[in-house]
């Protein structure tokens, strides 16, 4: 199996006894099915088992359609994965809900004088000495009192270039969140946006090249048009992927770890590394035959063997 999105490691399946699947209806009325082999082969194939299952319940609970963008699940190297939701569902469903009467927000800043001081919108200006500290939001609800956040760009700005262009616009945004679970908490519990957790906006993108359009989404089922490598001159043949998919597959289960997680090992080891494969990327064929003769080597020693003059199981330690 070749995989239709760029940034997947190519040819992931997963043993059906680990790909568990929920269906669920999203905001619009949507009939929503999705599996773990889903996330691992359009959302994020670096994920592990266990950020794979939160988000999938994320998605259920909340009514959160993938597949329309409204949630995304963000894993860089071995960091935790961050699980995104679009801001147009913040919007959204603010809007839906009886008791939100509107928002204000704007941005807190340090004046030439050394006074905090805050404004409505997003503006500050060096020129006049001033120095962009925070934001704040407030959340009018019609049914109790307002609720207010206020957050520090000390504990946000991660130094990204949109941060460096937009300080004001994406603090901002950090506080209208903020501000929203503050007032609806049921309706927005484990939702956070792309600027509060560190991750560009446009980064999230890549994630959803292809997707249904159908009210029912079943991608177990729908055809795949297999694209060639963009860095490979030729395609790694299918009887060599499966041969990969199966060698990881065994090592994982004698391991006790996330075939992800063992692919992802795999593919970052230094015997992969030195044919200049980069993760994200397909493979050649010989990046494939690199990557198949690492995952062997581990499984070899993984496997039990018997001690003759024991006769007594033992295995190597192997360590990914």
């Amino acid at each position: 199996m070749v995989s239709n999105f760029k940034n997947a490691p190519t040819g992931i399946v997963l043993a059906p006894a680990q790909n568990q699947v929920i269906q669920f209806t999203d905001e619009s009325g949507d009939a929503i099915r999705i599996s773990q082999q889903d996330v691992v082969q359009f959302i994020c194939p670096n994920a592990t088992m266990n950020e794979i299952v939160f988000f999938m319940e994320l998605c259920r609970s909340q009514k959160l359609n993938p597949f329309k963008k409204e949630a995304y699940l963000v894993k860089y190297g071995s960091s935790p994965a961050s699980m995104i939701t679009a801001e147009v569902v913040f919007e959204r469903r603010a809007n839906a809900n009886p008791n939100y009467t509107g928002l204000e927000y704007g941005v807190v800043y340090m004046d030439a004088k050394g006074e905090i001081k805050k404004r409505e919108g997003t503006a500050t200006y060096k020129v006049a000495g001033e120095k962009l500290v925070g934001g704040w939001a407030r959340v009018h609800r019609r049914d109790r009192a307002d609720s207010y956040a206020e957050v520090s760009m000390d504990e946000y700005d991660k130094k990204q270039s949109v941060w460096k262009q937009m300080p004001g616009v994406m603090i901002s945004k950090c506080a209208r969140a903020a501000a929203l679970r503050l007032a609806f908490p049921s309706d927005f519990q484990g939702m956070y946006l792309s600027e509060e957790m560190g991750v560009a906006p446009d980064v999230t993108e890549v994630h959803a090249e292809v997707m249904p359009e159908e009210h029912v989404y079943d991608i177990e089922n729908a055809p795949v048009e297999p694209q060639q490598p963009e860095s490979a001159t030729e395609s790694v043949a299918p009887e060599r992927q499966s041969t990969f998919n199966e060698i990881v597959a065994n090592l994982a289960s004698l391991r006790d770890k996330d075939v992800a997680e063992v692919v992802t090992a795999v593919l970052e080891s230094k015997a992969v590394a030195s044919t200049g494969y980069v993760m994200g990327n397909d493979m050649t064929p010989d990046q494939l035959e690199a990557a198949i003769a690492q995952a062997q080597a581990w499984l070899d020693k993984a496997t039990p063997s018997v001690d003759y003059e024991t006769g007594e199981l033992f295995t190597e330690d192997v360590e990914f």
